[in-house]
């Protein structure tokens, strides 16, 4: 597990391509499991909610023939995120996991707004969580949205909920719902 700092201010993301955002929830829905196991042990798995922060460190795929300054059906979103503490530290926010996955551009209304089909997992101690789910642009900024978690590995291999993914400035805040 990754437990070094991250400070906002170093961390470089692009507005219109939060995308990476909704893909990051599935992380921090594995972020969130482990977190609320060291938090309460005696906790019921049926209730467990979990709020993290992912800073962003993804990359635009554009389709061949097109312009990065305007979104195209078939860009891609290559999710690559920090996953941390939601509270800074004297050296920033403590990093507790990371994701990656993809964000693939179906629908484009227009070179700013469109939907975009994510498949993200979250890599953490002791295993792994997956989330999917449609994501919408509105004037290049994520919409809030609610991504189904599908699966997991090793101690998440019988995770089930869903990830709240919320874009702010900076960073984007995920509350993973375990059931």
């Amino acid at each position: 597990m990754i437990s070094t700092p991250v400070q906002v201010g170093r961390v470089h993301r692009r507005r219109h391509l939060h995308v990476a955002a909704v893909v990051t929830a599935v992380v921090c829905l594995a972020v969130g499991a482990a977190a609320a196991g060291a938090v309460d042990k005696h906790r019921s798995r049926a209730a467990n909610t979990i709020t993290v922060y992912a800073f962003q460190e993804g990359s635009l795929i554009v389709v061949p023939g097109t312009s990065a300054s305007a979104l195209s059906q078939g860009d891609q979103k290559i999710v690559n995120d920090q996953l941390t503490a939601t509270h800074a530290g004297p050296n920033g926010y403590h990093i507790i996991g990371h994701d990656a996955g993809v964000c693939t551009f179906t629908r484009i209304v227009n070179s700013h707004d469109g939907l975009a089909d994510c498949d993200v997992t979250a890599v953490l101690k002791g295993g792994s969580l997956t989330a999917q789910g449609v994501v919408e642009i509105r004037a290049g900024a994520v919409q809030p949205t609610d991504l189904a978690i599908t699966g997991g590995t090793g101690k998440y291999a019988t995770s089930r909920g869903t990830v709240h993914v919320k874009d702010t400035t900076g960073h984007e805040i995920f509350t993973i719902n375990l059931r």
